[in-house]
């Protein structure tokens, strides 16, 4: 499997695992309406819901850990690798510039325009 699939895997399923506390916090209910006739479901905190200790450790110290803090370390990390290759690429660039000579020059849009044999002719080529 590829790091992005493994990395997209693991992320579905730690989102799964960290909301299960969640979907155990409340229970459907069954009160009766019109003397009993009909009935309508709500849904109530059941006592994992209710408990104060939970709430603080799960709603408000992993949610915003889990929310906030990691994403914007995770963004931080990408960011500085992204930059480390975009340089080591600059670098090489520069690289293959001094050693190809001045028949290869780059535009704007990073193709390579390779002189032909006669004056004025251009061709778009990955390679000479």
């Amino acid at each position: 499997m590829a790091p992005t699939g493994a990395g997209v895997a693991a992320v579905g399923v730690f989102s799964v695992v960290f909301n299960v506390p969640h979907w155990l916090t409340k229970e459907v209910v069954r009160e009766p309406v019109d003397n009993g006739t009909r009935f309508r479901y709500k849904l109530v905190l059941n006592e994992l819901g209710k408990n104060l200790m939970f709430k603080l450790v799960y709603v408000d110290v992993l949610y915003y850990i889990f929310m906030f803090v990691l994403p914007l370390i995770l963004l931080v990390v990408f960011n500085s690798r992204l930059i480390v290759v975009y340089r080591r690429f600059r670098l090489k660039r520069v690289a293959l510039r001094r050693v190809s000579g001045s028949n290869i020059r780059y535009s704007q849009h990073s193709w390579i325009w390779v002189r032909g044999q006669r004056s004025g002719q251009h061709n778009r080529a990955g390679y000479a």
